[in-house]
């Protein structure tokens, strides 16, 4: 599965205050394709880093930690069920995927 990074719609370009002073010259820069685990990888580095602030002392940062957590539980859930009742995946596909039955993928996503 691959995704293309793209701009936001109607936009030109970033203003320079938004990403650090840093610009793009958009006719030097061609779309480039990123995998999902390329992507997956960057994300992980990102949440490593967020951990790690939060371990060396920034107590108030363990809310911000664990409503992290329950955002992706939730964006798992509902990425399952788009795949299973949008994209027809089956349970044990999905089951497959996960590393568990059928029967244990459709008892923790499917629809109650």
């Amino acid at each position: 599965m691959t995704a293309t990074a793209r701009k936001a719609a109607g936009r030109t370009g970033s203003h320079p205050a938004e990403n650090g002073g840093f610009t793009v010259n958009e006719v030097l820069t061609g779309k480039r394709q990123i995998e999902t685990p390329e992507f997956a990888a960057m994300v992980r580095r990102v949440v490593r880093a967020l951990n790690r602030r939060v371990a060396n002392g920034d107590v108030e940062g363990l809310r911000t930690l664990v409503g992290l957590t329950e955002f992706i539980q939730g964006m798992v859930a509902a990425t399952v069920l788009e795949l299973h009742e949008r994209h027809g995946y089956t349970w044990e596909q999905i089951g497959r995927s996960m590393g568990m039955t059928r029967q244990a993928a459709q008892q923790r996503w499917g629809s109650k």
